[in-house]
């Protein structure tokens, strides 16, 4: 099983050495009803998605910033 959404950073707040990041699935507006955008691959079929993370790693802070769009790429982990 994989599965590709489209995020888009929404919110970036630095705390100290850590920063903490919000995203939502991204969609075209006005919503494509064939989904044939690359904005509405995800969304078609699942409208929503919020994300929010705390990243820590001194490497990656700062390297998400407001306005930019992630693809995220979800593969089942083994147990």
């Amino acid at each position: 099983m994989t599965m590709r959404a489209k995020f888009k950073v929404t919110h970036v707040e630095q705390r100290g050495t850590a920063q903490d990041v919000s995203m939502t699935a991204v969609s075209d507006a006005p919503f494509d009803g064939d989904g044939n955008s690359d904005d509405n691959s995800f969304a078609k079929w699942t409208p929503g998605g919020e994300l929010k993370m705390c990243i820590t790693n001194p490497a990656l802070v700062g390297a998400l910033k407001e306005g930019e769009k992630y693809y995220l790429d979800f593969t089942l982990a083994p147990k």
